[in-house]
């Protein structure tokens, strides 16, 4: 909760105002599963819901089946494909879940031992490429099922950054994570485009670097 108080003035220092999306790992950071922006064209959500067991790579992930196998007992005939439910059931199964890491710890031994505890557990690996592969398509999937309006899927979650066309009429963005290799991307929109942008570290700070991807926000209409 320290952690959380400190992102919050920080934000709260430098910008008017700052929605926090919760997710599996901040799930008490808002009551805000979702946004969508820009009359519904842009739909914003962490991701966890787009996997039955909010993550499959996990190595807690037996312990977060039985939390949602408990939380699913009795619900109606088709409740769970709610998008309500499914972000009510996410977040309750992710209330102080079992400490995978220590955050606060960098230290080299601390890295050797996550690697270790990866290659320990060969099924994480193989889970992570399956959801690098497959999320595009799923939240695509959703936001034609949920959010018919939305062009635009942003999440984030599974740490990959990407911009997918192919899952057309949406555009599914990833906004990756801090975290190395890949690194995060940046989306800003105004009234007529969207863009991402890779987000870079200059002496020490964080800015908005190269352009990735370029948006009409709303369909263009066709030629006469």
């Amino acid at each position: 909760r320290a952690l959380m108080e400190e992102v919050k003035s920080f934000f709260a220092a430098h910008t008017p105002e700052t929605l926090f999306i919760n997710g599996n790992h901040d799930p008490d950071i808002s009551d805000i599963p979702e946004l969508l922006l820009a009359d519904g064209l842009i739909w914003l959500t962490h991701g966890d819901i787009f996997f039955e067991y909010v993550a499959p790579w996990s190595i807690y992930l037996s312990e977060y089946r039985r939390r949602i196998h408990a939380l699913r007992q009795g619900l109606p005939a088709g409740e769970w494909e709610r998008l309500e439910t499914r972000y009510r059931i996410a977040r309750a199964a992710c209330i102080a879940p079992p400490r995978e890491r220590d955050p606060h710890d960098h230290s080299l031994l601390h890295r050797v031992a996550r690697l270790v505890r990866l290659l320990a557990h060969p099924r994480r690996p193989l889970s992570m490429i399956h959801a690098w592969l497959t999320s595009p398509q799923v939240a695509a999937e959703m936001a034609a099922r949920h959010h018919p309006s939305a062009r635009f899927v942003i999440f984030g979650h599974i740490h990959h950054p990407g911009v997918w066309t192919k899952h057309r009429p949406h555009i599914v963005i990833n906004t990756g994570s801090f975290t190395p290799p890949r690194g995060p991307r940046l989306v800003e929109f105004d009234e007529t485009t969207l863009r991402v942008y890779r987000v870079e570290r200059r002496c020490g700070v964080f800015r908005p670097g190269a352009l990735v991807a370029e948006f009409p926000l709303a369909p263009q209409a066709p030629s006469p």
